[in-house]
C-alpha cells in the first residue's frame, strides 16, 4: 500500500493506541475479553476507565512500566500511547455490552483492578480497526478519528455559546435584520426544558470542574470516589431544584446504554448518545464517561438541545444557527483586526449588499494592501453517516456542502462584485478564499483532490483556496492580532510546506502554544462572572 508522502506526515500528529497483540504476540479472542469484563462489577469498571482519561503523562508511563517484563520490543511500545479517548470509549462500549452488575468471577492474580482493566483495554484495542489495507481505508480512518477527536477546550466552548446565543441572538439589530426568520431561542428552550440556557450552561460548567484535573495513579485509584458528589454539589448552589433537573437530564441509565452498546459494538466511533447524556450515576456520585465528552456538551450538546426544542415547535434551528455562526466569525475577525499589535494596516470588510438585486457579498473579508482574504462560512452539522462510518457517498456530499460550495459561492460573489461594485476591491490582485465550517474536515488526499480540481475554474486573482474549521479560524484571528508575519504568508507557507498537516499542528510546530484570541479572553471573564452569579 503506497500512501501519498505529504499525507503520510500526518501520522506524527495523530496518536496511536497500544494493543495487547503488540505486547504478547497474539490477538485475544472475544470470549477471553468477555471473561475479563465479567470479572469485575460493571459500575466499578466504568469508573476506572473514566479515570484513565484524566491520568497524567507520568502515570501513563507507569502503567506501561508494569507490563515491561512482557514487552518484546520496548522501543516500539514506548513510542505509542497506552490508550487514547477512542480506545477508552470503545472499551466502555464493550463493558456496557457484555458487563454485569455483579461480577461472575474475579481476576484473582494479585494485581489491582485498575491494572487488570488496563490489560482488558489493550485487548479491546485489538478490535478497533481490523481491515486497513488500502490508502482509501487509511483516509477513512483519519476522517472518522479527526471528526471524533475535536479540540476539547472548555473555555472556547463556553465563550462560543455565550457570544452566539447570549450576545448575537439577543442583539436588536440582528433581530431586525432577520425579521420573520428570527428565532427566540431562549424562550423556545426554556419553554421546552423548564430551565434557561444560562442555568444549563452554569450547572454544566460547575459539574465539569471537579473532573478535569489530571491525576496520578495514587490519586486516581485511591479509595476516595471521583466525580461529582451530588450531596455536596447541590448544597452549594442556590438554584438547587434546577441544578437537580439539569443533572438528571445529563445522566443516562446504564441499562439504556446496554442496548445501544450491543447494537453499535462494531463501530468504534459511534458515541452520539453521549453528547446529550455524558454522565452516569454510581451511588450518590455522578461520573462523566470522559471529561472531554462532558466538555462537548457545553456547545455541541447545547446545539442538540436547541434543535430538539425548536423541532417541537416546528422551527428550523440550523438555518438560524448558520446566521449566528456567520456573525460570530465576523465579530471575531473584526476584533482581531482592530486589536492588531504588529501589523496595523489590516482592514476588515463585513458582509455587504451589491448590485441592483442587493445580492450578498461573502461573509467576511480581511484586506492588507493588494491581498484579500475571503471567509465564506457554512454553519451546520456533518451527518452521522460521515462522522461514524465515513460512508463515501455521504462524506463526499458533506465535504462539498461545507467546503467546496462555500468556495464556489465566494468566487462567484467576488467576480460579480468586480463588475458591479469595482471600487470595493479595486487594488486587489491576490485573493485567498477559506471556507469555514463548524467542525473542520481533515486534510486527506481525496478531499484535497476535490479542492485542486476546483482551482482551475476560479477567477485569476484567486491564488489559494482552503477549508478550515472554527478552531482554525480562531487561530487565524489570534495570528492577525499578534504576529508580525502577514496571515496571508502564514496560510501560503502552510499550503506549500505542509498542506496535509492541520493548521493547529502546523502553528504549534512553528510558534508553540496556541492562545485564545483577545476577544475570547475578554468574553471568558464575562462568562465565568455570570456563572458565579447564577449559581452562588
Amino acid at each position: 500500500m503506497r500512501i501519498n508522502s505529504g499525507f503520510s506526515r500526518i501520522a506524527k500528529h495523530m496518536s496511536s493506541w497500544l494493543t495487547y497483540s503488540q505486547i504478547f504476540g497474539y490477538k485475544p479472542s472475544k470470549e477471553e475479553i468477555i471473561n475479563d469484563i465479567r470479572s469485575i462489577n460493571l459500575e466499578d469498571a466504568l469508573v476506572i476507565i473514566a479515570k484513565f482519561s484524566v491520568l497524567n503523562d507520568q502515570s501513563k508511563k507507569q502503567l506501561k512500566t508494569l507490563i515491561n517484563a512482557s514487552i518484546q520490543d520496548r522501543e516500539e511500545i514506548n513510542s505509542v500511547e497506552p490508550f487514547d479517548l477512542i480506545s477508552l470509549l470503545y472499551s466502555i462500549k464493550w463493558f456496557l455490552a457484555y458487563g454485569l452488575p455483579k461480577n461472575e468471577s474475579t481476576f484473582n492474580n494479585g494485581f489491582p483492578d485498575y491494572y487488570n482493566i488496563f490489560i482488558t483495554v489493550l485487548k479491546i484495542s485489538d478490535y478497533l480497526e481490523d481491515n486497513i489495507d488500502t490508502e482509501d481505508e487509511v483516509q477513512n480512518l483519519v476522517l472518522k478519528s479527526w471528526l471524533f477527536t475535536r479540540p476539547g477546550d472548555i473555555d472556547r466552548a463556553l465563550v462560543r455559546q455565550y457570544v452566539m446565543f447570549e450576545e448575537i441572538a439577543k442583539n436588536r439589530d440582528f433581530k431586525n435584520d432577520l425579521k420573520d426568520s428570527y428565532l427566540d431561542l431562549h424562550s423556545i428552550f426554556e419553554q421546552y426544558f423548564g430551565y434557561s440556557i444560562k442555568d444549563y450552561i452554569s450547572v454544566l460548567f460547575a459539574l465539569h470542574m471537579p473532573c478535569i484535573k489530571e491525576l496520578n495513579l495514587r490519586e486516581a485509584f485511591s479509595p476516595n470516589n471521583w466525580g461529582i458528589d451530588l450531596t455536596t454539589f447541590f448544597k452549594k448552589v442556590k438554584i438547587k431544584n434546577v441544578a437537580e433537573q439539569i443533572s438528571n437530564d445529563l445522566t443516562v441509565d446504564i441499562k439504556t446504554l446496554k442496548t445501544w452498546a450491543k447494537n453499535t459494538i462494531d463501530n468504534p466511533f459511534d458515541y452520539e448518545i453521549l453528547l446529550s447524556k455524558p454522565l452516569f450515576k454510581k451511588g450518590n456520585w455522578l461520573i462523566p464517561f470522559s471529561p472531554g465528552i462532558l466538555n462537548s456538551t457545553i456547545f455541541d450538546g447545547l446545539c442538540f438541545k436547541m434543535n430538539q426544542s425548536c423541532s417541537k415547535t416546528k422551527k428550523d434551528f440550523f438555518p438560524f444557527f448558520g446566521r449566528l455562526f456567520e456573525q460570530y466569525i465576523s465579530i471575531l475577525l473584526s476584533s482581531a483586526v482592530n486589536s492588531a499589535k504588529k501589523i496595523t494596516n489590516y482592514e476588515f470588510i463585513d458582509e455587504f449588499l451589491y448590485g441592483k438585486d442587493n445580492k450578498r457579498s461573502p461573509d467576511s473579508h480581511v484586506l492588507l494592501g493588494k491581498t484579500l482574504l475571503i471567509f465564506e462560512c457554512k454553519g451546520g452539522r456533518i451527518r452521522k453517516e460521515t462522522k461514524i462510518s465515513a460512508e463515501p457517498e455521504f462524506s463526499k456530499k458533506d465535504f462539498e456542502k461545507y467546503a467546496i460550495d462555500p468556495i464556489k459561492q465566494a468566487n462567484k460573489a467576488y467576480t460579480n462584485i468586480l463588475s458591479k461594485k469595482p471600487s470595493v476591491f479595486k487594488n486587489v490582485n491576490k485573493v485567498i478564499i477559506l471556507s469555514v465550517s463548524l467542525q473542520s474536515f481533515p486534510k486527506v488526499p481525496k478531499f484535497n483532490d476535490l479542492i485542486a480540481d476546483l482551482k482551475g475554474n476560479l477567477h485569476p486573482h484567486i491564488k489559494e483556496i482552503d477549508y478550515i474549521g472554527l478552531y482554525d479560524l480562531e487561530l487565524l484571528a489570534y495570528f492577525i492580532s499578534h504576529h508580525d508575519i502577514s496571515v496571508y504568508k502564514f496560510i501560503k507557507n502552510k499550503k506549500v510546506l505542509d498542506d496535509f498537516i492541520p493548521y493547529r499542528n502546523y502553528y504549534y510546530d512553528k510558534y508553540g502554544g496556541i492562545q485564545r484570541p483577545d476577544l475570547l479572553n475578554e468574553k471568558y471573564m464575562e462568562c465565568t462572572n455570570i456563572i458565579r452569579t447564577t449559581l452562588f
